[in-house]
């Protein structure tokens, strides 16, 4: 005599199936977002630096522009530059000799120089060893491939 066979496939327990996928996803996260959490710290360290250059920049320009404004209100102050620039010296004056090196140049462009801001530290990426694994390329590679492969059979296991 024979028994029965139902039609229903046979019952799996699928202990190992949820625990296999979300590893596999992990991995896959972990591979995509890792590198672009970088790429944003170096974007925002630029940025800074850029920040940093443009207060530079402003405030030469505010100081050139005061220089320019002062020169348009005061002919002394032309005609003395005029004078420093053509090295001219007017009659009744006495040139001052200093002593030492003559580096004392005639450009008007000295006396709206302002000093460069400190230069902000080199760029030191955020790295460990589990974190510089996820940076790397070929590492990165393997571990997306893995991951693929881990929720591929978190799929397929489901079935069993």
């Amino acid at each position: 005599m024979e028994l029965p066979q139902s039609s229903r496939p046979p019952a799996s327990s699928g202990l190992l199936t949820i625990p296999i996928f979300c590893i596999g996803i992990a991995l896959v996260a972990c591979c995509v977002i890792l590198p672009q959490c970088e790429a944003n710290r170096r974007l925002a360290y630029e940025r800074l630096s850029l920040q940093r250059d443009l207060q530079q920049l402003q405030k030469q320009s505010d100081v050139n522009l005061a220089f320019l404004k002062q020169l348009a209100d005061d002919p002394t102050l032309a005609q003395r530059l005029a004078e420093r620039q053509m090295k001219l010296v007017p009659q009744g004056t006495n040139i001052l000799n200093l002593h030492g090196d003559d580096a004392s140049p005639s450009s008007p462009f000295l006396l709206v120089q302002i000093p460069a801001p400190p230069q902000l530290a080199p760029y030191q990426p955020a790295t460990s060893d589990l974190f510089g694994v996820f940076l790397q390329q070929r590492s990165r590679l393997y571990l997306l491939g893995g991951g693929m492969f881990l929720i591929a059979a978190g799929l397929v296991l489901g079935i069993f």
